[in-house]
C-alpha cells in the first residue's frame, strides 16, 4: 500500500494519503459510496430513501478535538473520518433509520453540531468537495431533540441511528473511528495456536 503524509500547520492535522476505509456493514437506510459529488450543499445532493456515508481520510490530530458523542479526541491520535449526509428532495419532510457496523475499528467520536461541522469542514472534508459550511445553523442534527435520535453501541463498533428527521434543510454528522488494536499477547497466542495446527498435521 502507498502511503504518504502530509503536514498542515494551519489546519492542525497530519493527513495520512492512501490509507484505506474501515471494514464495515451499512444497516438500514445508510449507503455508503466511494465519493460524493463535486458539491454537497443544500438540495445538491438528495434523496428520500439514503443517508449517504462516505470516508473522507485518515488524519492525525495535532490539537484537541470537541465531540457531541463518544469522548473528545486527544492531539497525536490518529482517526478514520466518515461524513454522513441526509437531504430529502425538495425539503419535504422526511425520517430514516439505519446504521453503520465496523470490523476492526471502533467509533470513538461523533459531531453532529453545526458549529462543530462548519469549523471540521476545513480539517477533514475531501478536496475539491464543496461541504454546507456556514449555509445553515441546522446542517447538524440536533441529539437533544426527538425527531433526531443517534448512538453509538456499547461495543463502539456500532452507530446507530434511531431516526434522523429533516424538513427543508440538511441533517449530517462526522463520525470518528480508531482501528481496534489487539490485547496484549493475542497475536502471541494465535502464534502458538496455528503452530500447534501445523505440528498435530506433520
Amino acid at each position: 500500500m502507498d502511503i504518504t503524509k502530509s503536514v498542515s500547520a494551519a489546519a492542525g492535522i497530519t493527513l495520512f494519503a492512501g490509507v484505506a476505509a474501515a471494514q464495515h456493514r451499512s444497516i438500514g437506510s445508510v449507503e455508503m459510496v466511494t465519493a460524493p459529488p463535486a458539491t454537497i450543499t443544500i438540495d445538491a445532493w438528495e434523496s428520500d430513501v439514503s443517508m449517504r456515508l462516505f470516508y473522507e481520510g485518515t488524519f492525525e490530530l495535532q490539537s484537541d478535538l470537541e465531540m457531541d458523542l463518544g469522548r473528545d479526541l486527544r492531539a497525536g491520535e490518529v482517526v478514520l473520518s466518515y461524513y454522513l449526509h441526509f437531504d430529502p428532495v425538495n425539503g419535504s419532510f422526511t425520517s430514516l433509520s439505519g446504521g453503520i457496523e465496523f470490523q476492526g475499528a471502533e467509533i470513538v467520536g461523533v459531531q453532529a453540531a453545526s458549529a462543530k461541522l462548519d469549523a471540521s469542514d476545513a480539517l477533514f472534508g475531501l478536496d475539491g468537495v464543496v461541504y454546507p459550511t456556514g449555509s445553515s445553523p441546522f446542517r447538524g442534527a440536533e441529539l437533544s431533540g426527538a425527531a433526531d435520535n443517534v448512538w453509538i453501541e456499547p461495543d463502539n463498533t456500532t452507530l446507530t441511528i434511531g431516526s434522523l428527521a429533516v424538513a427543508g434543510g440538511q441533517d449530517t454528522l462526522r463520525v470518528f473511528v480508531v482501528e481496534a488494536i489487539p490485547a496484549p499477547g493475542t497475536a502471541s497466542l494465535a502464534m502458538i495456536g496455528l503452530g500447534l495446527a501445523a505440528r498435530r498435521r506433520r
